[in-house]
């Protein structure tokens, strides 16, 4: 596929899209989990218990989206949920051992493929292809906070 040099909303588009594809089939065959499912796990550090509300805000996701996730991962034992004894309105999420283990194997599969994704690139040039990401993430995040 040709793109022009500054269609970056384009690029950038198709590069989420061949990624997710990729990520999506290799952790649906190797572990039983979906790309989505796996970066609702990414919000978790290990002994960290995150609101429903604050992985939606995070991934930039609705709330509705991500409480599909959270169910198909609740049955499958990868989660708990429970209420916020302050504020029943608050679900609460925590990541089981199950969880954790799926999350620490997916986390070195993602690692793995990026490796391979990036290892025709230069360290340097990676290194500031990645601080130029952030800068625009940064900025799109302000922006979109700002309106």
């Amino acid at each position: 596929m040709n793109f022009e040099q500054n269609n970056i909303d384009i690029i950038l588009e198709h590069i989420t899209s061949l990624l997710t594809t990729r990520y999506d089939s290799i952790l649906l065959n190797q572990l039983g989990v979906s790309y989505s499912q796996y970066k609702v796990l990414s919000q978790f550090s290990e002994n960290i218990i995150i609101r429903q509300k604050t992985i939606a805000e995070n991934l930039g996701q609705t709330e509705a989206s991500i409480s599909r996730q959270l169910k198909i991962m609740n049955n499958r034992g990868l989660i708990s949920k429970s209420y916020d004894p302050d504020n029943k309105k608050t679900i609460i999420i925590n990541l089981t051992l199950q969880g954790l283990r799926i999350k620490k194997s997916a986390d070195g599969i993602i690692q793995s493929q990026n490796v391979r994704t990036l290892d025709k690139i230069n360290l340097k040039d990676q290194t500031k292809l990645l601080a130029n990401l952030n800068k625009i993430h940064l900025l799109m995040c302000s922006v979109k906070h700002n309106l």
